[in-house]
Parts: C-alpha cells; sequence; structure tokens
C-alpha cells in the first residue's frame, strides 16, 4: 500500500508508472539497436571525396577526407602525403609535420618527403630537425620539382647562418643562385651571409 504522505493526485501515476516500468525496460535492448552507429564510409570512397575536394579547391575538405582515409587505412601512403601538403600549404606546420613524419615512415626513400617535413618543422621554428630533415632529403638526390629544390636550398642557407655555419651556406645559396633569378628573399639571405650575422 502506498504511504499516507503521498497526495491523492500522484498515486494513479505512481501505480501506472509501477505497471509501465516492466514493459518499458523489456523494450530498451530494442532501442539500443535501432540507435547502431551509421556503417563506415568505405576507403574508396573517402578517397574518392579528399581528390574531388582537392581538386575543387577545398582545402579544408580535402584534409578532412584524407584524415578519415588515413584513419581508415594508416599505410595509405597519398593520405599522409596529401594531409602534409594541403596543411603546409595553409601554415600549419606542426600539423604538416606530423603528416610527412608519418609519410616518410612508409616511404624512407623519399627525398620530397624528407624536405616537405623539414619545410613544416621550418614553419613550425622546429629548427633543429628542419635541418636534419632537410639534410635528410637532399642527401636521398631529389627533393621534387624546382619549387621545392629551391625552398630546401634556401631554408637550409638560413638554417646554417641561424646557426653560424657560414662556410656551410654557401653551398645551397650558390645552387639557389644558380638555378634561379635574383629574388628579394635571395638578396636578403646573401647579404646576412656576407655579413655573417
Amino acid at each position: 500500500m502506498m504511504g499516507e504522505d503521498v497526495p491523492l493526485a500522484i498515486r494513479p501515476i505512481l501505480v501506472l508508472a509501477v505497471f509501465l516500468l516492466p514493459a518499458f525496460a523489456a523494450g530498451l535492448p530494442r532501442l539500443a539497436q535501432s540507435a547502431s552507429p551509421a556503417p563506415a564510409v568505405p576507403f574508396e570512397e573517402l578517397a574518392r571525396r579528399a581528390a574531388a575536394a582537392r581538386d575543387g579547391g577545398d582545402a579544408t575538405e580535402a584534409i578532412r577526407w584524407y584524415r578519415e582515409g588515413v584513419r581508415a587505412r594508416s599505410s595509405w601512403d597519398e593520405g599522409w602525403w596529401y594531409v602534409g601538403a594541403l596543411s603546409y600549404e595553409r601554415g600549419l606546420g606542426a600539423q604538416a609535420s606530423r603528416a610527412f613524419a608519418r609519410f616518410v615512415a612508409l616511404k624512407p626513400d623519399s627525398g620530397a618527403g624528407w624536405a616537405l617535413r623539414g619545410l613544416s618543422e621550418f614553419q613550425a621554428k622546429d629548427y633543429a630537425a628542419s635541418m636534419r630533415h632537410l639534410a635528410r632529403g637532399l642527401s636521398l638526390g631529389s627533393v621534387g620539382n624546382a619549387e621545392i629544390r629551391d625552398a630546401v636550398y634556401y631554408h637550409m642557407a638560413l638554417l646554417r647562418i641561424r646557426a653560424s655555419q657560414f662556410e656551410l651556406a654557401a653551398e645551397p645559396l650558390s645552387a639557389l643562385a644558380r638555378a634561379k633569378t635574383e629574388t628579394p628573399d635571395l638578396v636578403t639571405a646573401c647579404g646576412i651571409f656576407l655579413l655573417r650575422m
């Protein structure tokens, strides 16, 4: 029997609750089954969406889909490459560096991968790691296209000047002077080198 302290108006609700509780509890497993997560997007579809976003110029969306792709398949070197490259282009050096670290773990002989890892680390102000990885990229031969090569030489020269390794800075500066036309950045780097600043 219900206690005398329960108001009369609430007693019918309590009685109804007592009778309905077992039926509600029996339906909980079915409710949990119907709320299962949506099926995962197949890897091929993730890769297609990532490439489409990249080709469409939507870097944010492309990075998102490439991240989903490497989450689904951690050995996808192309996905790590584009997470790194797109992050680097957006000025996200630390994020780009982590992606290129995963890329070179999969492709350790990729001079371009090591070079872009080093450039990303420079962007993130991790200068010691940047110098090591740029040197590793150069030691492997090709670091990629002319634009990447010139960026590697320029940043390697800056890093060597920063470390007071002026004699070693001459080599990448000379390579740059031979390979490309005079730019304000190159003139500044050469001036700092000549002044030993």
